[in-house]
């Protein structure tokens, strides 16, 4: 996730923690679908890693238990990694498929591409920093 955030943030100027919110608004059904089915998944994983710790403390008492920790913990770290990166690629496509539209209900004008600019002021109207956009429409580029 931080790695997504990180080139959302270079190629598009764009901080995902501010724009995910509206943007998740705006999400046709079946995206959002693959979406909370990625994070339903992922939550899957990490609770096989409490599951884990508690056969781990089972097996303080009873020792068969710790092949069963290890094998739990071993899936869901495995689980949790695809997870994470189904999850990631999911919000990711959607920032790049979605995000003109958001620009355009927010009037930022995108033409064609999205790029850096319009991707800094989808970001400054919704972190509230309008007077930031005014003052940079008037500066020589």
């Amino acid at each position: 996730m931080h790695a997504v955030t990180l080139r959302l943030a270079r190629d598009l100027d764009l901080d995902l923690a501010t724009v995910w919110p509206a943007l998740w608004q705006l999400l046709p059904d079946a995206p959002r679908q693959q979406i909370e089915a990625a994070r339903e998944a992922l939550d899957r994983a990490t609770t096989l890693v409490a599951w884990a710790v508690l056969y781990a403390v089972l097996a303080v008492w009873w020792w068969p238990a710790l092949p069963l920790a290890v094998a739990t913990y071993v899936t869901a770290r495995l689980r949790i990694r695809s997870g994470v990166d189904a999850y990631a690629a999911l919000i990711e496509a959607s920032v790049h498929v979605y995000v003109a539209e958001l620009a355009e209900r927010l009037h930022v004008p995108a033409q064609g591409v999205v790029g850096r600019r319009t991707g800094w002021e989808v970001t400054c109207l919704l972190q509230g920093k309008r007077h930031l956009i005014d003052l940079t429409a008037h500066a020589p580029q």
